[in-house]
């Protein structure tokens, strides 16, 4: 995930934007999701980096938690097939995680829902929409900027 590299934080404040997670979890696993992803991704980006961004990112983030999947059926985000999930970019990526000594979330959650990458303006105006070819394809930091320099 690009998104909690403090460059983009900053280049996110400036432009007073918000990011919004929402997670069809229920809340209580989506909060164990939000500690692992912390621990994983957040603090070893900011180790040792006398900076706030790890408390900006937060602040300018909402997470939520959408268990009916209204949101997800809004932006038509299907599923992926089994393959795709568990295919070989993605087995290859856990692999990576656990050579680097880095913890892998057991989910008891659907592994098929796909996700997806929004910019929205203020106005409810759609600027881009992503959704991968699976789990790990995710758009650039610097094209969701340049959307929202869009929105």
């Amino acid at each position: 995930m690009q998104l909690h590299q403090p460059n983009f934080i900053q280049q996110l404040a400036n432009l007073k934007a918000r990011l919004l997670v929402i997670s069809f979890a229920p809340p209580e696993h989506f909060h164990k999701w939000l500690d692992y992803w912390k621990q994983i991704h957040l603090a070893p980006e900011l180790a040792g980096k006398k900076t706030p961004e790890s408390n900006q990112l937060l602040q300018q983030t909402v997470f939520l938690s959408d268990p009916q999947r209204e949101v997800y059926r809004a932006y038509k985000l299907g599923k992926y097939s089994m393959l795709t999930v568990y295919g070989p970019s993605v087995l290859a990526k856990y692999t990576l995680y656990a050579a680097q000594g880095k913890k892998i979330l057991k989910t008891r959650e659907d592994v098929l829902q796909k996700g997806g990458d929004f910019v929205v303006s203020a106005e409810g105006k759609i600027t881009f929409a992503h959704s991968g070819r699976n789990q790990l394809d995710r758009p650039h930091s610097q094209i969701l900027l340049d959307s929202l320099l869009r929105a």
